[in-house]
């Protein structure tokens, strides 16, 4: 069986291809608030959202009648930080 000369290069444009159809875009909804609201604003959004979800949170807490962890162990409070950041450096890379 004989190897073509473009073997390579098929291999490099399937490899370009998979990469490009492996490309991290936003969702369509999220471009349409994009779009429609600005930056600032889908900021300030963003951080509405957090803040209502967070008191909501310590809400159910209340109804439930169990304190957070957090307010017992402070280093559940640098759980979540931790995750972020270890994410973030294995998605640049970074060995840790």
């Amino acid at each position: 069986m004989a190897v073509e000369q473009n073997d390579g290069l098929d291999a490099i444009h399937l490899n370009r291809y998979v990469a490009w159809c492996a490309r991290p875009r936003p969702h369509p909804r999220a471009v349409v608030l994009y779009r429609s609201l600005g930056p600032a604003a889908l900021m300030w959004l963003a951080v509405g959202v957090f803040v209502v979800a967070w008191v909501a949170q310590f809400v159910g807490h209340k109804i439930e009648g169990k304190k957070p962890s957090f307010l017992t162990d402070l280093a559940y409070l640098l759980i979540g930080p931790a995750w972020i950041v270890a994410k973030i450096m294995r998605r640049l890379h970074i060995a840790y």
